[in-house]
């Protein structure tokens, strides 16, 4: 019984750096593609992905950005 309530109350692990929120409003690029470039560019659980309202909510490390070029590069 107690094994089962730990894993009910066990917390997230959080990311090893502060992220902050990017938006996006670009359709064409697909999750799987977008997850290896932020996983190669940022590492592995530094960066957060969702999509909503046709946009991608990004959370990338502090002081970090996504350049306009890089946003084109993942489109083709």
């Amino acid at each position: 019984m107690l094994c089962g309530l730990s894993k009910l109350f066990r917390r997230r692990q959080r990311p090893s750096v502060e992220l902050v929120t990017q938006n996006h409003r670009i359709r064409y690029v697909k999750r799987p593609k977008l997850e290896q470039f932020l996983r190669a560019r940022f590492g592995d659980g530094n960066f957060a992905l969702e999509m909503k309202e046709d946009q991608w909510i990004i959370k990338i490390p502090k002081g970090e950005t996504i350049t306009d070029d890089e946003w084109r590069s993942l489109r083709g």
